[in-house]
């Protein structure tokens, strides 16, 4: 009994110590700095720090019973029954990593994207590993995760269309043709009948090439051409989107990207457009309160298969990743030699990333293959029931 003791992970749906508090908002600072990232998903970091199944129940559990309670004031009712102290301490985290990290990141992203994203595929790949190796391999697990990585591989290679501002900037950052999406802006543009459209275009382009700062009048172009989608539209684009945000290896961003309304949702946002805004907050509440009863519910009945199908959402997202990391690097360079130099700092940074996460799920489990080494390696613990029973 004390083998499977030391491999249990602590119970962080009502956290009662200083250290429970700070793993939670250490944790969901890892998630809000992997939701600024595009294409990486705040559920990935969940699940692989440990607490992606307390968080789906912590959803769950705003119920039709927590309506009935608020109808009857029951307050000291609804604090019983949702793990709030849970939710503050991981909101929190999230809360400030936008607010600290936002600037930061962008920064990197646009500076350094090729480290950020080779970082991001070291920690994928070893949760992939760690979960991966909790996993009992039978048939029926395979083929989830072969499912689930091809459905994930195909989704992130979908090429959704950018705004025309943004399309503008990410054409000259990645020093590709400008003429398309420059044309496209213009006329969108010329459209508002906004004055010298052209040459305030060519100024934008002028600005990011030289390394200015351009965003008071990305910011401003992208005001003029906002146009808003029907509140139905954006209400079941918030309700898909944070479907897939919980989903590890896939994100809610992204998939805005893909249906279109990255643009009008980010429009609304700078714009503050009320209307669409609350009407994708709407679907946003109700797609993560549905979804979230879906995912317990597998885990609960199907845990084995659903955390490899969940692995298999990272394998396949890795598509995503793994492209945006090598985008930049140039394997000759400018005196026709190998460009050594550059793989070897990505790899470095791969390579990191891969040992902090493997680390970390050691320190917690003791049972990563990766540190094996250090400590004995103890036996996987199969089900959620065998954990609960192991403590009794």
């Amino acid at each position: 009994m004390s083998d499977k003791k030391e491999h249990i992970q602590a119970d962080l749906s009502q956290p009662k110590t200083l250290l429970d508090y700070l793993r939670l908002y250490f944790t969901g600072f890892a998630m809000g700095s992997a939701d600024i990232v595009p294409g990486v998903s705040g559920g990935t970091m969940a699940f692989i720090l440990g607490v992606y199944e307390t968080l789906i129940n912590a959803i769950k559990s705003v119920d039709t019973n927590v309506i009935k309670m608020a109808l009857r004031f029951d307050i000291k009712g609804i604090i019983d029954h949702i793990p709030f102290r849970f939710l503050i301490a991981l909101g929190l985290g999230i809360l400030s990593a936008v607010l600290l990290l936002a600037s930061l990141l962008h920064d990197l992203l646009e500076n350094q994207p090729t480290f950020i994203f080779a970082f991001f595929a070291g920690l994928i790949l070893a949760s992939i590993l760690a979960i991966g190796y909790k996993v009992k391999w039978d048939v029926r697990a395979m083929v989830g995760l072969v499912i689930a990585a091809l459905f994930a591989f195909f989704l992130v290679g979908i090429e959704g269309q950018l705004a025309p501002v943004e399309a503008v900037v990410q054409a000259v950052h990645d020093e590709a043709d400008v003429t398309e999406p420059r044309a496209r802006l213009i006329a969108e543009l010329q459209a508002e009948n906004y004055p010298n459209a052209e040459a305030t275009v060519d100024e934008l382009i002028t600005l990011v090439q030289t390394d200015d700062d351009y965003s008071a009048l990305e910011d401003e172009l992208a005001e003029t051409i906002y146009e808003p989608s029907s509140p139905l539209v954006l209400f079941f684009s918030g309700m898909i989107a944070i479907c897939a945000m919980i989903l590890p290896g896939i994100s809610g961003s992204f998939i805005l990207l893909i249906l279109g309304q990255y643009a009008v949702v980010l429009g609304a946002v700078k714009t503050l457009d009320l209307i669409s805004i609350g009407a994708v907050g709407l679907g946003a509440v109700i797609g993560i309160i549905a979804f979230s009863r879906i995912l317990s519910w597998l885990l609960k009945h199907h845990e084995n298969l659903t955390i490899a199908a969940l692995v298999g959402f990272m394998l396949g997202s890795l598509r995503l990743i793994w492209t945006e990391a090598v985008k930049g690097v140039e394997v000759i360079n400018d005196t026709g030699a190998l460009n050594t130099s550059q793989w070897v700092t990505v790899v470095v940074v791969l390579v990191g990333g891969f040992l902090l996460v493997s680390f970390l799920d050691h320190l917690q489990s003791r049972m990563n293959p990766v540190f094996a080494w250090a400590w004995k390696p103890g036996k996987p613990i199969d089900t959620i029931t065998e954990k609960a029973d192991a403590l009794d």
